[in-house]
């Protein structure tokens, strides 16, 4: 018997609401985190940000490969005519890293 979680995580909930309204309600943080998890938000908030840029940024591009540096993660996207971009990478957030399926 598989156990299914129904439940969300404190990320999945403050990204919904950030994906619905743009901007989260000290009442609705109160709800998720509680009156001593306040100040939590804001690594949350930044996170969605960068991932909210990361997602802008390389909609139209397509990514060939992804790397892990030191304490960073990389991905490198297809050029068409310059090749001395060819060895260029980008550096993104690890959410967006993560969600990165390359076909082989």
């Amino acid at each position: 018997m598989k156990i299914i979680n129904y439940k969300k995580s404190k990320k999945e909930q403050v990204f919904e609401i950030l994906d619905k309204q743009g901007y989260i309600l000290d009442k609705e943080v109160y709800k998720i985190f509680g009156e001593m998890g306040l100040y939590k938000i804001h690594e949350y908030l930044r996170i969605w940000k960068k991932l909210k840029a990361d997602r802008e940024f390389f909609k139209d591009k397509v990514i060939v490969a992804k790397e892990k540096g030191h304490r960073m993660h990389l991905v490198k996207i297809k050029h068409n005519e310059q090749k001395e971009l060819d060895n260029e990478f980008y550096k993104v957030g690890k959410e967006f890293w993560n969600e990165i399926k390359l076909k082989d």
